[in-house]
């Protein structure tokens, strides 16, 4: 029944945690490939990558551990999001690539309220900072844009990262969005897939040439997105 209702769905998988998506990201952004794991930290009772990167064409690529887009998160919501924020990343960045052309892919857990519950629905950050200035910052959503007319994810990240002085941000700065589309509206699981995804297509390919069948391909070649 499973199977039948993941078919009618689009489904790919079970639903990825923070600690699963992170685990699943050092497999495809690994040693092999070139690419360095830094920053490591303590979640969950376990050691996690913060964030991994590498060197390619003149850039520094990024691919961050997940974060929340919560301003004030209590512990328990810190720890159910990722542990860190997306401003707490980024600052860290900031200052370890401080004369460098960046671009930092984050997985986002938005974890603000969102109909009474919480939205739980990752989406992929993607900023470029330039001698630790950062120029832009946009989010890509693998759901079209019906519920984040409503949670406005784009806004809670805005929020969240001007609060953090040390990023040095202007006053007009605003977060923008882009929804994609790929993930079908009743399916519920794949977006922290859709985030390695994306961030894959950006590194090595262009966003442009993403689509759901290929994304699903992506998913199969990797045993922790399976």
């Amino acid at each position: 029944m499973r199977n039948f209702f993941n078919y009618l769905t689009g489904t790919f998988g079970e639903k990825l945690s923070c600690s699963k998506l992170n685990s699943a990201l050092n497999d495809i952004f690994n040693p092999t490939n070139g690419w360095q794991a830094k920053a490591h930290f303590e979640f969950g009772g376990t050691n996690q990558v913060g964030y991994r990167s590498k060197q390619k064409d003149g850039i520094t690529y990024i691919v961050s551990s997940a974060c929340h887009d919560l301003t004030n998160p209590n512990p328990m919501q810190d720890l159910l999001s990722g542990g860190r924020t997306a401003a707490q990343t980024l600052n860290e960045i900031k200052k370890a690539y401080p004369h460098e052309q960046v671009k930092v892919l984050v997985p986002i857990a938005q974890s603000n309220k969102f109909c009474g519950s919480t939205r739980g629905h990752f989406v992929l950050l993607e900023v470029d900072m330039h001698a630790d200035k950062i120029q832009s910052a946009k989010i890509h959503d693998s759901k079209g844009p019906l519920l984040d007319t409503f949670y406005n994810g784009a806004g809670h990240l805005t929020k969240q990262l001007l609060a953090e002085k040390e990023l040095g941000l202007d006053k007009d700065f605003a977060v923008t969005s882009e929804h994609l589309g790929h993930q079908a509206l009743l399916n519920g699981n794949d977006c922290g897939r859709f985030t390695a995804y994306y961030a894959d297509k950006i590194i090595d390919d262009n966003l442009s040439n993403a689509n759901a069948k290929d994304a699903h391909a992506f998913f199969a070649r990797y045993q922790k997105l399976a």
